[in-house]
């Protein structure tokens, strides 16, 4: 038997409320949205203020071209780990492991083909 749905909130909720980030990059025709992955506005926050020291003439847009490339060859990991009911963790330099700090990534699949990155305390 099915659980009812009693009330869901959708990817496009969570974009227009601010909750969730579309990535992006600049290219030579302009800034692309990237479609199916997301981060969390709080975890884009905590990694852009991990990382701003270093790229102090980066703004938003750099950040998430950025922090997109740096994801871009854990998505099937953090795919093979929520299959076999894990979750794949990451420090704020997007290196692989099970840390016991307070500076971690999860990197979950997402209803649109991606990852959603996140801050443990996001999910």
């Amino acid at each position: 038997m099915d659980a009812e749905i009693i009330s869901s909130y959708t990817d496009g909720e969570a974009i227009e409320d601010g909750v969730l980030m579309s990535f992006k990059v600049k290219t030579s025709e302009g800034i692309k949205v990237i479609p199916n992955h997301r981060i969390t506005a709080n975890a884009f926050n905590a990694l852009k203020e991990y990382h701003g020291k270093r790229y102090p003439e980066y703004d938003d847009v750099d950040f998430l071209g950025f922090f997109f490339n740096e994801i871009l060859t854990l998505r099937q990991y953090a795919i093979d780990a929520w299959e076999n009911g894990g979750i794949l963790k990451t420090d704020f330099r997007f290196k692989v492991g099970n840390f016991n700090h307070s500076k971690i990534l999860w990197f979950l699949p997402n209803e649109n083909g991606g990852v959603t990155v996140m801050l443990p305390e996001d999910y």
